[in-house]
Protein backbone atom coordinates (compact mmCIF):
# COMPACT_ATOMS: atom_id res chain seq x y z
CA UNK A 1 0.00 0.00 0.00
CA UNK A 2 0.97 3.62 -0.71
CA UNK A 3 -0.11 7.01 0.85
CA UNK A 4 -0.48 8.89 -2.56
CA UNK A 5 -1.19 12.82 -2.00
CA UNK A 6 -2.15 15.59 -5.15
CA UNK A 7 -0.24 17.80 -3.25
CA UNK A 8 -1.53 20.92 -5.54
CA UNK A 9 -5.64 19.92 -4.62
CA UNK A 10 -4.35 19.06 -0.67
CA UNK A 11 -2.66 22.68 -0.52
CA UNK A 12 -5.78 24.45 -2.34
CA UNK A 13 -8.45 21.84 0.06
CA UNK A 14 -6.50 23.47 2.91
CA UNK A 15 -6.54 27.42 0.95
CA UNK A 16 -10.22 26.91 0.29
CA UNK A 17 -11.41 25.80 4.28
CA UNK A 18 -9.41 28.88 5.67
CA UNK A 19 -11.20 31.14 3.09
CA UNK A 20 -14.54 29.68 4.51
CA UNK A 21 -13.93 29.94 7.56
CA UNK A 22 -12.92 33.59 7.03
CA UNK A 23 -15.78 34.37 5.13
CA UNK A 24 -17.97 32.94 7.61
CA UNK A 25 -16.67 35.06 10.20
CA UNK A 26 -14.30 32.42 11.86
CA UNK A 27 -10.90 33.87 12.07
CA UNK A 28 -9.38 31.20 13.81
CA UNK A 29 -8.82 27.28 13.10
CA UNK A 30 -7.09 24.57 14.65
CA UNK A 31 -7.03 21.50 12.37
CA UNK A 32 -7.05 18.06 12.91
CA UNK A 33 -3.64 15.85 11.57
CA UNK A 34 -5.60 12.88 11.77
CA UNK A 35 -6.27 12.10 8.42
CA UNK A 36 -2.82 12.57 6.88
CA UNK A 37 -0.72 11.77 9.72
CA UNK A 38 1.94 13.66 8.45
CA UNK A 39 4.68 16.47 9.32
CA UNK A 40 4.27 17.83 5.57
CA UNK A 41 0.19 17.81 5.83
CA UNK A 42 1.04 20.04 8.97
CA UNK A 43 3.28 22.38 7.63
CA UNK A 44 0.35 22.55 4.05
CA UNK A 45 -2.73 23.03 6.94
CA UNK A 46 -0.75 25.83 8.29
CA UNK A 47 -0.07 27.52 4.83
CA UNK A 48 3.59 26.99 4.75
CA UNK A 49 6.43 27.65 6.87
CA UNK A 50 7.03 31.67 5.70
CA UNK A 51 4.25 31.65 3.41
CA UNK A 52 1.72 35.14 3.87
CA UNK A 53 1.31 36.38 0.42
CA UNK A 54 -2.53 36.91 -0.30
CA UNK A 55 -3.01 35.62 3.11
CA UNK A 56 -4.94 38.42 4.54
CA UNK A 57 -8.58 37.03 3.21
CA UNK A 58 -7.75 33.54 5.29
CA UNK A 59 -8.28 32.04 8.70
CA UNK A 60 -5.47 32.56 10.65
CA UNK A 61 -4.62 28.30 11.67
CA UNK A 62 -3.28 28.60 15.24
CA UNK A 63 -2.70 25.69 16.52
CA UNK A 64 -3.87 21.70 15.83
CA UNK A 65 -5.63 18.64 17.46
CA UNK A 66 -3.96 15.21 17.56
CA UNK A 67 -5.66 12.18 18.50
CA UNK A 68 -3.60 10.03 18.92
CA UNK A 69 0.19 9.78 21.04
CA UNK A 70 2.48 9.50 17.49
CA UNK A 71 -0.21 12.17 16.32
CA UNK A 72 0.95 14.22 18.85
CA UNK A 73 4.67 13.27 18.63
CA UNK A 74 4.67 14.43 15.54
CA UNK A 75 2.81 17.80 15.87
CA UNK A 76 5.61 18.56 19.31
CA UNK A 77 8.51 17.56 16.92
CA UNK A 78 7.28 20.25 14.89
CA UNK A 79 6.88 23.08 17.46
CA UNK A 80 10.58 22.10 18.19
CA UNK A 81 11.62 22.48 14.79
CA UNK A 82 9.73 25.77 13.92
CA UNK A 83 9.04 27.04 17.57
CA UNK A 84 6.06 29.05 16.82
CA UNK A 85 2.29 28.84 16.44
CA UNK A 86 0.77 26.73 15.18
CA UNK A 87 3.07 24.38 15.63
CA UNK A 88 3.41 24.61 19.23
CA UNK A 89 0.00 24.46 20.26
CA UNK A 90 -1.79 21.45 20.36
CA UNK A 91 -5.10 19.96 21.85
CA UNK A 92 -4.49 16.13 22.41
CA UNK A 93 -8.30 16.15 20.86
CA UNK A 94 -9.65 12.50 22.99
CA UNK A 95 -10.56 12.61 26.65
CA UNK A 96 -7.62 12.08 28.66
CA UNK A 97 -6.60 8.48 30.43
CA UNK A 98 -4.34 7.80 33.00
CA UNK A 99 -2.21 5.62 30.88
CA UNK A 100 -1.05 8.13 28.49
CA UNK A 101 -0.52 11.63 31.05
CA UNK A 102 3.41 10.35 31.69
CA UNK A 103 3.62 10.31 27.59
CA UNK A 104 1.99 13.68 26.96
CA UNK A 105 3.78 15.36 30.30
CA UNK A 106 7.01 14.13 28.78
CA UNK A 107 5.66 15.50 25.70
CA UNK A 108 4.59 18.80 27.34
CA UNK A 109 8.53 19.08 28.84
CA UNK A 110 10.11 18.12 25.18
CA UNK A 111 7.85 21.37 23.67
CA UNK A 112 8.42 24.21 26.52
CA UNK A 113 12.31 23.56 26.78
CA UNK A 114 12.45 24.04 23.02
CA UNK A 115 9.85 26.74 22.60
CA UNK A 116 9.24 27.85 25.96
CA UNK A 117 5.73 29.04 24.78
CA UNK A 118 4.38 25.43 23.64
CA UNK A 119 1.42 23.98 24.98
CA UNK A 120 -0.49 20.58 24.93
CA UNK A 121 -4.15 21.06 25.88
CA UNK A 122 -5.86 18.13 27.42
CA UNK A 123 -9.79 17.18 27.34
CA UNK A 124 -12.11 15.80 30.00
CA UNK A 125 -15.49 14.70 29.69
CA UNK A 126 -15.79 13.35 33.18
CA UNK A 127 -15.18 14.21 36.69
CA UNK A 128 -12.81 11.43 37.42
CA UNK A 129 -10.67 12.80 35.06
CA UNK A 130 -10.10 15.79 37.06
CA UNK A 131 -9.47 13.79 39.90
CA UNK A 132 -6.77 11.82 38.69
CA UNK A 133 -5.44 15.06 36.55
CA UNK A 134 -4.74 16.41 40.15
CA UNK A 135 -3.30 13.36 41.80
CA UNK A 136 -1.08 12.99 38.75
CA UNK A 137 0.17 16.94 39.23
CA UNK A 138 0.41 16.50 43.27
CA UNK A 139 2.53 13.38 42.49
CA UNK A 140 4.79 15.57 39.99
CA UNK A 141 5.01 18.92 41.60
CA UNK A 142 8.45 18.03 43.27
CA UNK A 143 9.68 17.58 39.78
CA UNK A 144 11.27 20.91 38.90
CA UNK A 145 10.01 19.66 35.31
CA UNK A 146 6.61 20.18 36.80
CA UNK A 147 4.45 22.40 34.29
CA UNK A 148 1.03 23.34 34.98
CA UNK A 149 -1.95 21.10 32.70
CA UNK A 150 -3.71 23.06 30.50
CA UNK A 151 -7.47 21.70 30.41
CA UNK A 152 -10.44 22.01 28.14
CA UNK A 153 -14.33 20.47 29.11
CA UNK A 154 -15.25 18.61 26.32
CA UNK A 155 -19.20 19.08 25.59
CA UNK A 156 -21.45 16.88 23.10
CA UNK A 157 -23.31 19.41 21.01
CA UNK A 158 -25.83 16.65 19.64
CA UNK A 159 -23.88 13.54 18.25
CA UNK A 160 -23.83 12.04 21.06
CA UNK A 161 -20.47 10.16 20.13
CA UNK A 162 -18.57 12.01 23.39
CA UNK A 163 -18.27 15.09 25.84
CA UNK A 164 -20.70 16.38 28.80
CA UNK A 165 -24.35 16.51 27.85
CA UNK A 166 -24.93 20.41 28.28
CA UNK A 167 -28.97 20.76 29.80
CA UNK A 168 -30.53 23.51 29.48
CA UNK A 169 -33.00 24.24 32.16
Amino acid sequence: PAFVVDRHAFEQNCKAARAAASQNGIPRLRPHVKTHKTSEGCVIQAGGIDSTDGEESLADVIGFVASTLPELSMVVKLGCEYKRKPFIDVIFGVPICKSKLLSIQSMLQELTSATREGCIHVLVDNPQQVIFLEEFARQNTSNENSLPWSVFMKLDTGYHRAGLVMRLE
